[in-house]
């Protein structure tokens, strides 16, 4: 079975947004990753080709090429991820920060703000007792 090959449209607005994509060193690699793949299918690569290219399996070129196909650059975003929402060990005005249940047996809730703790603290506090004259 022959390669066909799934060419792009990619209209110069977008190719300069994906090219900006592509150079910006501060983005996440994931999102340049994806810019390269939709560019290099827009340049005729075949799926092979633009995985050897990019550094990923062919299933992921697949993917993105087909996700810009179908929605433009609002296709190469990350979708939400599955479960509930991320949860906060310390909730906005709460007195105490607590461990998740899986670590709780090991790691004890404490008071928000204690910043010195362990045996640094109890030798801080041991030479302040001392210099107060205290035993």
């Amino acid at each position: 079975m022959p390669n066909r090959v799934r060419i792009l449209t990619v209209p110069d607005a977008d190719r300069a947004k994906l090219e900006r994509r592509v150079r910006d060193r501060g983005a996440p690699a994931r999102v340049a990753e994806r810019a390269r793949i939709v560019l290099l299918a827009a340049e005729g690569l075949t799926g092979p080709q633009i995985a050897e290219r990019v550094g990923c399996t062919e299933p992921t070129v697949v993917k993105w090429r087909r996700q810009y196909a179908e929605s433009g650059l609002a296709g190469l975003e990350d979708e939400p991820r599955p479960g509930g929402p991320k949860t906060v060990l310390t909730q906005p005005g709460s007195a105490r920060s607590c461990p998740p249940r899986s670590l709780r047996h090991r790691l004890p809730c404490r008071p928000r703000g204690d910043a010195l703790d362990g045996p640094a603290a109890r030798g801080l506090a041991a030479a302040v007792e001392e210099d107060r004259g205290q035993p």
